[in-house]
């Protein structure tokens, strides 16, 4: 199973005194690593979820910049969530919402965040095309796929 973020991008996103209170269960001053890593693995978790069936997983591809992000959103939404001494904030619930909702949309291939090429386009849809050749791919509201001038 991969990770799509590190504790580096959520830093970025909510400063480190912030992720230490919603970790430190022990109370030793640090951020707990381990509470970081299940909310990280948490969010991979949602990620695959919606990947799961039509997506190759683990992904063949360097993690896009969308996952990456949607990962790191979900990653602080959830170290919220355990917490039981900071109230999440408002705008964080919306947030959440949204990568949801951006998670339905690569589900349902409206929006492809991963690279189409001559060697990675064969997974599209969750199907593994025979020799990985693509004639030609064509979007719209729906794909249609050819092979050799087939369509599959």
């Amino acid at each position: 199973m991969a990770t799509y973020t590190t504790l580096q991008a959520v830093t970025s996103m909510i400063p480190a005194e912030i992720i230490q209170q919603l970790t430190d269960d022990a109370n030793i001053n640090e951020i707990g690593q381990d509470n970081v890593n299940y909310c990280i693995t948490l969010a991979s978790d949602v990620i695959d979820g919606y990947l799961m069936g039509h997506y190759p997983l683990p992904l063949p591809w360097d993690t896009p910049p969308l996952i990456i992000d949607l990962a790191t959103k979900l990653t602080v939404y959830f170290l919220y969530q355990r917490s039981l001494i900071m109230t999440m904030p408002e705008p964080l619930e919306k947030v959440y919402k949204w990568c949801l909702d951006t998670l339905k949309q690569i589900q349902l291939e409206k929006i492809n965040p991963f690279p189409i090429t001559e060697n990675s386009a064969h997974y599209i849809g969750g199907a593994q095309f025979p020799g990985g050749k693509l004639g030609q791919l064509y979007t719209g509201g729906w794909r249609k796929y050819f092979i050799k001038g087939e369509v599959i």
